[in-house]
């Protein structure tokens, strides 16, 4: 990480859903680098924000779960810049 609320890809599989609400939670924002990020129901808190670097970002469903999703919008959310 080289700033506060920015994840760079693990390169794998891991699953990074804790870890970026957890800087939604704590300063709003998360921004994330360039790569494939595995997730499963992100919570958005209201007013929060996930920003990437366009299609070279993704936001990747981690399991294969009919009822799972990637994000959970909440009011005035914004994802931009993330491939879906």
């Amino acid at each position: 990480m080289t700033a506060m609320n920015y994840l760079l890809t693990t390169n794998d599989m891991t699953d990074r859903t804790k870890e970026i609400e957890q800087f939604l939670a704590e300063t709003g924002v998360c921004r994330l680098g360039s790569g494939d990020f595995y997730v499963k129901n992100i919570m958005m808190p209201e007013n929060s924000m996930i920003i990437g670097n366009g299609a070279a970002t993704r936001l990747i469903l981690g399991e294969d779960d009919a009822e799972a999703y990637v994000v959970n919008l909440k009011t005035r959310c914004t994802v931009k810049d993330v491939y879906l």
